[in-house]
C-alpha cells in the first residue's frame, strides 16, 4: 500500500552486468550518480526524481510502467 513518501521516485536503481572496481566507483561517483550493492550484485543509482512526481504522488498512477507497479518498498 502506498504511503505517499515519494521515496520509491526520488531516483533510478539500475543493475549492472559487470563488477565496478574502486577506481571505476570513484568515477561513476565523479559524474553525479552513486553505486549501491544489494545481495551481492551491484546497481547504478541515478538521483533523479521522476518527472511525474507531483507533491509525493504519482501523477499518472494509473497509467504507470510496470516496473512502477512492481516496486516493493
Amino acid at each position: 500500500m502506498c504511503n505517499q513518501c515519494g521515496k520509491c521516485c526520488q531516483n533510478i536503481i539500475l543493475p549492472l552486468g559487470i563488477f565496478l572496481d574502486e577506481d571505476d566507483i570513484r568515477w561513476v561517483e565523479y559524474h553525479g550518480l552513486g553505486v549501491i550493492e544489494k545481495d551481492g550484485k551491484q546497481q547504478i543509482k541515478i538521483n533523479h526524481p521522476c518527472s511525474k512526481l507531483v507533491d509525493n504522488k504519482c501523477s499518472i498512477y494509473k497509467d504507470r510502467p510496470e516496473i512502477c507497479q512492481i516496486y516493493i518498498c
